[in-house]
């Protein structure tokens, strides 16, 4: 691995502009302030950010309002921009809200609205309201869909606890939900949640369309909550146990405890509280969807105990990965004492646990998914090392899955500074950046395995897998060439946010101290942080073991924070080989004031040379950035797909409050049901 010096006079300050979110829609031209834009440029990039809640906006036009308070900066409304390449020299921006249903609810019940009472409330990761339930924001990725009897794309927007959603690419407006309300089964939640209208639906953030096929791959899930409290009943024993045999005996003990209370009580509880993983899939027409119940070759189901943030599709196979983004009750009860902050983090103390060290994945072959079975057996291979983003290779060579992966070794993206934190930083302001993602307490690593599809079986001889101590550090979102994973991928391109004494907690630090596969010590990570690493930009040659390595790579100068890599292919380009551009979003400070965010474009083949372009705009503030897609063309989505949204909820209404009921016909039915021209 390599041992390249750190200047310490590289640690400059976290841009406070990552805080800043712009959610007013706009519809503007780019300036090119650096560089001269590619003629070979077309087609639209998209990108999506979460941008707060309806309730702490600002209402004035072009206003820019400071996001978290407390929670997670995941948890915001899907604020969708697409930049347009479609006109000689010019580059436009338009930017749209994602207004779902629930959108349309919660900004009806804000304070001061007749109906506040319904009103909802930030917890963490999550947006709730007891009488209608969870926000389902769609703020997070995309997935894009073109059949191969339509002439035109669609366009998926998706996250983790709700439905995905088509859009119009043409004019950014939520079109319909994949899937009815009935069509997708809900988490059972304590409390009388599943009395209300918006249910908890927790799916994956990266579903995927095989335009092959014309078949599009969701998942739908829960955690159980039995299995849930054990881990953090066996975390709250065995986080100060330094013997590892004595640690993992004491885990098994809880976690074979707890089944057997499972066991005692299912008969009263009726099935409730249980774990589930299903396997969805879609044909984009005027179809159901097709559901299939995932379980072990013994007949046990599947149990996912973090997320499924992605799934991966090949001509052969379905892979679904247990990532490494908790979702539980540490994301979820976020400041009951808010008066208490003491108390509050007594509380984390106990419910808070440390992600998996090992990735589950789960392998479905295809042929399996026929329409007389409602049960699919998948096999399980542990990788070693966590993981939250992969991609593969459509073409199974010999029957071998080409995986490519980042291990977030002892990095947990669903965690995020908090009031309570201490950070390396002291001297900061501790509450300038509560909401943003932690640092990493280790170094990432990137690996490239090859998989028996049938066995399970890692070719150790093919995979590979390795660390960069300068490039590797908090290692993001990736890219590639092309609307969706070609045949085999030759590059792979990572963002790697590098280290900000800003994010780096002492409660991460501490809970990931005694981390199975730790590669550099916890003394040096807080070295190494509080001297500065920048964001970094780099390019993987994945074409074999051998070739595995970082082959081009950009570092980002101090103090600018860079994310959401994209990929644009040239103009009239016919393969990787032609090479493309790479989009990215940069935030920065100057020495006057707080900059909202800039698009550079690097030449895709050369990163090392630096940015070609930079775009930017007085508007556009851009703060932390999530996913992107690219479509060669956009038009007005013509599909005949669509679900009404009273049909939709209809039933689940009529079984709440006259309130509610009233709510609906007059806050949220009539924005789906006006005359659009």
């Amino acid at each position: 691995m390599s041992q390249v010096p750190r200047d310490p006079c590289t640690s400059a300050p976290l841009p406070e502009g990552l805080m800043n979110l712009g959610a007013e829609e706009i519809d503007v031209r780019l300036d090119v302030i650096e560089g001269e834009l590619p003629s070979d440029l077309y087609g639209h990039a998209f990108l999506i950010t979460a941008a707060g809640s309806v309730a702490a906006k600002p209402q004035s036009p072009n206003a820019v309002f400071t996001s978290g308070g407390g929670n997670s900066l995941f948890n915001g409304d899907g604020l969708i921009y697409r930049f347009d390449f479609d006109r000689p020299g010019e580059v436009h921006l338009k930017t749209r809200l994602a207004k779902t249903p629930c959108y349309y609810a919660d900004l009806a019940s804000t304070p001061g609205n007749p109906d506040a009472n319904l009103g909802f409330d930030n917890l963490g990761l999550a947006r709730l309201s007891f009488p209608l339930g969870f926000r389902n924001e769609i703020n997070t990725a995309f997935v894009p869909i073109k059949r191969s009897d339509e002439e035109h794309w669609r366009l998926a927007v998706t996250w983790d606890a709700g439905r995905p959603y088509e859009i119009d690419p043409a004019t950014l407006e939520v079109a319909t939900p994949i899937g009815r309300t009935d069509e997708w089964k809900a988490a059972d939640l304590p409390l009388g949640m599943n009395n209300v209208p918006f249910q908890l639906a927790l799916t994956g953030a990266h579903s995927f369309f095989d335009p092959k096929t014309d078949e599009f791959f969701a998942v739908n899930w829960s955690f159980s909550f039995f299995s849930l409290f054990a881990k953090i009943i066996a975390y709250d024993w065995t986080k100060h146990i330094s013997i590892k045999w004595l640690k993992y005996a004491i885990a098994r003990l809880v976690m074979a405890a707890t089944r057997f209370i499972e066991w005692l009580l299912k008969p009263i509880l009726h099935g409730k509280f249980e774990g589930f993983l299903y396997l969805l899939r879609w044909d984009g027409c005027e179809q159901d969807l097709k559901s299939w119940k995932v379980v072990l070759p013994n007949g046990r189901a599947v149990e996912i105990q973090q997320s499924l943030h992605q799934l991966g599709v090949t001509e052969d196979y379905v892979i679904l990965m247990d990532t490494a983004f908790k979702i539980g009750l540490e994301q979820l009860l976020n400041y009951p004492f808010r008066r208490n902050l003491d108390l509050d983090s007594q509380l984390r103390n106990i419910i808070d646990t440390p992600q998996l060290k090992d990735t589950p994945i789960y392998i479905i072959r295809r042929q399996d998914l026929t329409g007389d079975r409602d049960t699919v057996t998948a096999r399980k291979v542990k990788l070693k090392r966590e993981a939250a983003h992969f991609l593969v290779d459509y073409e199974n060579p010999e029957g071998k899955i080409i995986l490519h992966t980042a291990h977030n070794c002892a990095w947990d993206p669903s965690e995020w500074v908090r009031d309570c934190d201490r950070t390396e930083r002291a001297a900061d302001n501790p509450h300038t950046f509560v909401g943003m993602p932690v640092g990493s307490t280790d170094v990432n690593w990137v690996g490239r395995y090859a998989i028996d599809g049938e066995t399970g079986r890692i070719d150790e001889e093919r995979s590979h897998c390795f660390y960069d101590r300068q490039y590797t550090w908090a290692t993001a979102l990736y890219a590639y060439n092309g609307v969706l994973p070609p045949n085999k991928l030759e590059s792979v391109y990572w963002i790697s946010w590098g280290c900000w004494p800003e994010l780096l907690t002492e409660f991460m630090l501490d809970m990931y101290a005694g981390y199975d596969y730790r590669e550099i010590p916890v003394e040096e990570v807080k070295q190494i942080t509080g001297e500065g690493l920048q964001t970094n930009l780099c390019r993987l040659d994945t074409t074999s073991k051998e070739a595995f390595a970082i082959v081009d790579s950009y570092q980002f100068p101090p103090g600018y924070f860079a994310n959401s890599p994209q990929f644009i292919p040239r103009k009239d380009s016919e393969g990787e080989a032609d090479g493309g551009y790479l989009a990215c979003v940069v935030v920065y400070n100057d020495e006057d004031s707080v900059k909202h965010g800039e698009v550079w474009l690097f030449d895709a083949a050369d990163l090392n040379a630096g940015p070609r372009c930079k775009l930017a705009h007085p508007q556009v503030n851009l703060g932390i950035s999530i996913h992107s897609t690219w479509l060669p063309e956009i038009a007005p989505r013509t599909a005949l797909y669509s679900i009404p949204v009273r049909q939709d909820y209809r039933d689940l209404v009529a079984k709440c409050s006259p309130q509610v009921r009233e709510f609906f016909e007059k806050a949220v039915y009539p924005h789906f049901e006006r005359s659009r021209p």
